[in-house]
C-alpha cells in the first residue's frame, strides 16, 4: 500500500505480506521512511569529552611519529590499519594542549546554553515524534511483527516473524547449505582461525627479511582483526524481491515460498572477516590493471562511448549473470584467483598467503539462525569483503577466451562487465545470439538473460539507456540518457529527517552530476530536470529555491570536465577530524569555524607543528549520524 503524510511529502512504499495489518498512527510512522531521523537529545559534557579526547589521541599520535598520513598507501592498503585506543606518552606542546582545553570549553558551553530549559531541549516536534515511535514499537511487538527492508531498495516490507523465519529457513534448507550441530561449527570456526594464523607465521618468517610496511601491516592485521574471542557464526537476513511480485493484486494472499528473496551473510563479526579485507586490500590493485573489461561505474562506460564511433548496424545488448553468487565453483573460482596472481607476479609467500586464505574463506561459511547452524557448500557469500573480487575473477577467465575470439573476428565492438551486469555492441543481431548461446555453454552453472530490445537500437544498463539518437545519425555515437528502473519509488531523504544540512544539499548535488554526466542530448536533460527530478524533489519535502541553490553553478556545459574524472577539485588537504553527533546544538552555531579559528594561530607558535601540519591542513567535523528509524525498530522487534 501507498501511504501518504499529512504534510503531502511522498513517503517510501511499505508492503505487507501476509495478514499483516497495521494501525494509521504506525503506518504514518513507517511512512517517513527507513532512513528517517527523528530530532535527537543535545550533546552532553560526557560525549563531548570523550569526542575531544579522541581527537587529541589522533594529533599525539601525529606528533608522536612526526608524521599526519601515509599517502603511499591505497584506499585498499588503509583497511589494513587496526584501530587501537594507544595514546602515545609524548606531551603535546603547551600551545596545543590549550588550544584543545579551549575547544573542549567551548563546545561545552555552547551545549549547555540550549540545555537550559528542558522544552528547547525537547520541542513539541520532538515529544510528538518519540510518542509515534513509542507507538510503533509496542505495536510491532504485540503482534509479532517484523521489519526489513525490500530488494533494490524500494520501500520497507512487514511481515510476521514467523512469516520471515518460514522465508530464512527456505534458503538454508535448500541444498546449498548443510546443517550442522553447534559443536561441529565451532570445530570448523577453530580450524580456520589456526590456518588462518598458521598461514600468516609462515608468510612472516619466509618475509622476514625482505617484509615491506604493507607485509608488516598485513601480518599484525591477521593475527589481531579476527580471534575466536571476538568472533561468532554470522547471522544471516534476507531481502525480499519485490519488484518481482510488483503485478501482484493482493499481497496478502502470498506465501513465503513464492517470494523470491536475496539471502544476505554479513560477515562483520565472523572468523574469516580479517582474510576477507586482506584478500580484497591486496588484489584489488592487481585486479584494476589485468581485468580491461571490468568496470567500475557507469561514468566510465559513458567516457569510452563518447570517444568511440560505431556503424550503423549494430547492435546493442545487455546481459545478466543469474544468481552469479551461489552458482560460482569454489574449484574454479580458486584457480582464477591463482591466474590473477600469477598474472600480476606476485611473490611465492604473498601468492600462498591470498591462495590460502581465499580457500579458507570460499570453503567455511559458518552461519547460525535461530540456534541452528548450517554450512555453506555451494558458491560463495554475499556480504564478504573477498567475495566480490573473486566472482569478478571468475567471470573475466570464464569469459576472455569468448570474448577475444569475437573481437578478433569483429563480431563484438565493446565489452564491459560491472559485477554480474554485462553490456555489449554487436556487428549484428546475429552475432549477439549465436554470443548469448555459446557463453551458456561455457560453465553449467553459469547462465545469462538479457531483456534488450529485439532490434538492438536501445538497451538499459546499470543506470543508463544507451540509445542510437540524433546524435548517432551524424556523428555514429551513441546517446545515453539515465535509466530509473519501473520499481523505483524515488524515496530521496526525506528534507524533515534530522539529517545534516550539508548532507541534503549534498546528495542533491549529487543527484544533478549524475544528471549532467548521464544526458548526451541537452534537450532530453532540461526536460528530465524539469519534468522529473525538482519535482521529485519537491514531493520530499525541498522547496525549488533551496534545490537550485544546491546546484550553484552547475550547468548542462560542465559536461566534459565532470565526466572526466581524473580532473577532481583540489581539495585542502584534511588535518586531524573531531567526530561528533550531530545534535541541536551545532545546527545554532558554527562550530567548524570554531574548531579553525585558533588552528593557524597554535601550529604556528611551534615550528615541529607548523612542519607536521602545514599551512594547507585544516582540521574539519565529521557529523556522526544519529539512530534511523530502521535501526530503531529493528533493534526494538529484535529485543
Amino acid at each position: 500500500m501507498r501511504v501518504l503524510e499529512k504534510r503531502k511529502i511522498l513517503t517510501d512504499e511499505i508492503f505487507c505480506l501476509g495478514a499483516v495489518r497495521l494501525t494509521i498512527r504506525s503506518t504514518e510512522t513507517l511512512a517517513l521512511g527507513s532512513s528517517h531521523v527523528f530530532m535527537t537529545s543535545d550533546l552532553n559534557k560526557k560525549e563531548i569529552k570523550l569526542a575531544i579526547s579522541e581527537y587529541s589521541r589522533k594529533i599525539s599520535i601525529a606528533w608522536h611519529f612526526k608524521h599526519a598520513c601515509d599517502d603511499k598507501l591505497t584506499k585498499q592498503q588503509r583497511k589494513l590499519y587496526i584501530s587501537s585506543g594507544w595514546t602515545p606518552d609524548t606531551k603535546l606542546p603547551i600551545a596545543m594542549q590549550r588550544y584543545l582545553n579551549n575547544l573542549e570549553t567551548e563546545l561545552t558551553h555552547h551545549a549547555e546554553r540550549f540545555k537550559n530549559k528542558k522544552a528547547q531541549n525537547m520541542p513539541a516536534g520532538s515529544r510528538a515524534h518519540t510518542a509515534m515511535i513509542a507507538h510503533t514499537k509496542r505495536e510491532l511487538r504485540m503482534k509479532h511483527l517484523c521489519i526489513t527492508r525490500a530488494d533494490k531498495n524500494i520501500g520497507i516490507v512487514i511481515t510476521s516473524t514467523d512469516y520471515y523465519k518460514r522465508a530464512v529457513f527456505l534458503q538454508l534448507n535448500s541444498d546449498t547449505f548443510a546443517q550442522l550441530t553447534e559443536e561441529k561449527a565451532n570445530e570448523m570456526q577453530n580450524k580456520a582461525f589456526e590456518s588462518i594464523q598458521k598461514l600468516t607465521d609462515v608468510f612472516e618468517k619466509n618475509s622476514q627479511n625482505t617484509a615491506t610496511k604493507i607485509d608488516k601491516m598485513l601480518i599484525k592485521f591477521l593475527k589481531q582483526k579476527a580471534t575466536t574471542e571476538n568472533s561468532k557464526h554470522p547471522e544471516p537476513y534476507i531481502l525480499w524481491k519485490i519488484h518481482k511480485l510488483k503485478n501482484s493484486e493482493n499481497f496478502k494472499q502470498i506465501k513465503p515460498c513464492e517470494v523470491p528473496t536475496r539471502l544476505i551473510v554479513p560477515q562483520f563479526n565472523s572468523i574469516l572477516r580479517g582474510a576477507s579485507i586482506a584478500i580484497d586490500a591486496i588484489l584489488r590493485t592487481p585486479f584494476k590493471q589485468i581485468v580491461k573489461q571490468s568496470l567500475n561505474n557507469s561514468t566510465e562506460l559513458i567516457n569510452i562511448l563518447e570517444t568511440k564511433q560505431f556503424p550503423k548496424n549494430c547492435v546493442l545488448a545487455s546481459f545478466d549473470v543469474a544468481a552469479m553468487y551461489p552458482n560460482i565453483p569454489i574449484g574454479l573460482a580458486l584457480d582464477s584467483l591463482g591466474r590473477l596472481m600469477v598474472e600480476a607476479r606476485l611473490n611465492s609467500s604473498m601468492f600462498n598467503l591470498m591462495f590460502g586464505l581465499a580457500e579458507i574463506v570460499l570453503e567455511n561459511n559458518i552461519l547460525q539462525y535461530e540456534g541452528s547452524f548450517f554450512h555453506q557448500l555451494k558458491g560463495a557469500t554475499m556480504g564478504s569483503s573477498a567475495v566480490v573480487l573473486i566472482a569478478n575473477t571468475f567471470m573475466h577467465y570464464l569469459e576472455i577466451n569468448l570474448v577475444k575470439e569475437y573481437m578478433e573476428e569483429g563480431k563484438i565492438l565493446l565489452y564491459k562487465r560491472y559485477i554480474d551486469d554485462i553490456f555489449a555492441i554487436f556487428k549484428d543481431q546475429t552475432c549477439k545470439l549465436e554470443f548469448h548461446e555459446t557463453f551458456n555453454k561455457l560453465h553449467r552453472n553459469i547462465t545469462i538473460t538479457t531483456d534488450s530490445e529485439e532490434k538492438g537500437k536501445h538497451t538499459n544498463y546499470l543506470d543508463l539507456t544507451i540509445y542510437k539518437g540524433s546524435r548517432f545519425e551524424s556523428e555514429s555515437k551513441f546517446d545515453v540518457k539515465i535509466f530509473n528502473k519501473a520499481i523505483s519509488t524515488f524515496a530521496y531523504l526525506n528534507f524533515a529527517s534530522f539529517h545534516p544540512l550539508s548532507t541534503k544539499k549534498g546528495f542533491i548535488k549529487g543527484e544533478m552530476i549524475r544528471a549532467i554526466r548521464t544526458h548526451s542530448d541537452q534537450t532530453v536533460f532540461d526536460e528530465y530536470i524539469k519534468n522529473k527530478l525538482i519535482p521529485r524533489l519537491r514531493d520530499r519535502g525541498y522547496t525549488k529555491k533551496f534545490v537550485i541553490d544546491c546546484w550553484n553553478n552547475l550547468k548542462f556545459s560542465s559536461r566534459s570536465t565532470l565526466l572526466n574524472t581524473s580532473n577532481k577539485m583540489s581539495a585542502v588537504a584534511m588535518g586531524p577530524i573531531l567526530k561528533l553527533r550531530h545534535s541541536p546544538s551545532l545546527m545554532k552555531f558554527n562550530a567548524n569555524q570554531l574548531l579553525k579559528r585558533d588552528w593557524l594561530q597554535t601550529i604556528y607558535s611551534n615550528t615541529n607543528l607548523a612542519m607536521l601540519f602545514g599551512h594547507a591542513t585544516e582540521p574539519i567535523i565529521a557529523k556522526l549520524s544519529n539512530p534511523t528509524l530502521n535501526s530503531i525498530l529493528r533493534h526494538s522487534v529484535k529485543n
